[in-house]
C-alpha cells in the first residue's frame, strides 16, 4: 500500500441509527483484491465517506471543542480535563500535532487541571446518537469532577 492512502480516514454510516457515524482509519489497501482495512469493523451495507482535513482545520476543531466544555461547566478548577488523541493523527501530522492539544489545553483554560496521552483509538458516546463505539483518528476530551 502507499503510505500517503493511510492519512485518510473513513467516516462509516451504518445503516443502524439515522444520527450514528463513527470513524476508522484505513490501515492498508490491497489493489489486488480490490479491499480495504480498517482498524475496526464496517457493518456491510453501511455508507461511508472518505474524509480528509488540515492540521489546521484540526487545531480549530480543538479548539471549539474546549470552548464548548467551558460553556457547560460553572468552576474550571473544579474540574480535570483528560485529553485523548489517536496516534493515527500524530502519524499523519508528525510533531505538529501538539498544536491540536495546545489548542484544546488553552481553550479549557490555565484554572483546569490537565493531562494527555495518545491512544489506538477512543471509546465514547457519539453526540447525536449516544452509542459508545470505538473511533479512530479523533480527540477526546472529558472532564473528571469531586461533587
Amino acid at each position: 500500500s502507499d503510505p500517503e492512502n493511510l492519512r485518510f480516514t473513513m467516516r462509516v454510516k451504518p445503516n443502524v441509527l439515522a444520527g450514528h457515524e463513527y470513524n476508522r482509519a484505513v490501515i492498508a489497501i490491497d489493489e489486488k483484491n480490490g479491499a480495504i482495512k480498517f482498524a475496526g469493523d464496517v457493518p456491510q451495507g453501511s455508507r461511508s465517506q472518505l474524509l480528509r482535513t488540515t492540521l489546521h482545520g484540526l487545531v480549530e476543531a480543538a479548539e471549539e471543542a474546549g470552548s464548548k466544555v467551558l460553556e457547560e461547566i460553572h468552576n474550571p478548577e473544579d474540574y480535570f480535563a483528560v485529553l485523548i488523541s489517536c496516534v493515527g493523527r500524530k502519524l499523519i501530522h508528525g510533531d505538529r500535532i501538539v498544536a491540536e492539544v495546545e489548542a484544546a489545553s488553552d481553550a479549557l483554560g490555565k484554572k483546569m487541571a490537565k493531562i494527555g496521552f495518545y491512544s489506538h483509538g477512543e471509546i465514547c458516546p457519539h453526540m447525536n446518537s449516544g452509542i459508545s463505539e470505538l473511533h479512530n483518528h479523533t480527540m477526546t476530551m472529558f472532564l473528571l469532577n469531586e461533587h
